[in-house]
């Protein structure tokens, strides 16, 4: 008797402003992401929609099966969530908030907006004030549950695409490499010049 190993499921969140638009190429990359072994678990999402909301949908799809649920990919410019009072670069002007897609990779850690309270840097984004909708936590509450990936090329002013085109390059080309019809040349360039750091920080 045979058995068949049961796939592990990913939810696929798409924005869908873009879902009417991109029709071939997300039905593409959901057949690619079944031949990779993935059962898809679509939800199509409002751009406007709180992240809140956004997380109940994942905490859904893991719910209903969360021994094989195990990664959450997002498609096009889904609600992005902000949290901390942090400064990663050292630059203490540019402290506050920053973008916490694994928000959504934690289905059952505790996430609070009452504590954080800066509004020190020039970048609006990284405000944050009690009940704003930007969380207070620096580092995540409690292990993530799932893998978090997002595709999310909207505000990119430097390219003349639009962000549909963009977006439809993306996965044209990320299925293209799926079936080897281009190879990417192996190479790199690193250049880690903070010579006053004992160590070289672009490798942690």
């Amino acid at each position: 008797i045979a058995e068949i190993a049961h796939a592990h499921g990913v939810p696929l969140l798409v924005d869908n402003t873009l879902a009417s638009q991109l029709v071939t190429e997300i039905n593409q990359l959901i057949y690619d992401l079944r031949g990779d072994g993935w059962t898809v678990l679509r939800s199509d999402v409002s751009r406007t929609a709180s992240v809140t909301s956004v997380k109940a949908i994942v905490q859904g799809h893991y719910n209903s099966d969360p021994t094989n649920v195990k990664a959450l990919f997002m498609l096009g410019h889904v609600p992005v969530p902000y949290s901390g009072n942090i400064t990663p670069d050292g630059h203490d002007v540019d402290r506050g908030a920053r973008p916490a897609d694994g928000y959504y990779g934690d289905v059952n850690g505790t996430w609070t907006d009452n504590t954080v309270n800066t509004t020190i840097s020039a970048h609006i984004q990284a405000h944050n004030v009690p009940g704003d909708g930007k969380f207070d936590q620096g580092d995540f509450p409690s292990p993530l549950e799932l893998q978090v990936g997002r595709v999310d090329l909207y505000d990119l002013p430097a390219f003349s695409n639009s962000e549909v085109e963009l977006v439809r390059g993306y996965l044209n080309k990320a299925h293209a490499f799926k079936i080897k019809g281009w190879e990417p040349t192996v190479r790199a360039l690193l250049v880690d010049n903070l010579q006053w750091l004992g160590n070289p920080i672009s490798g942690s």
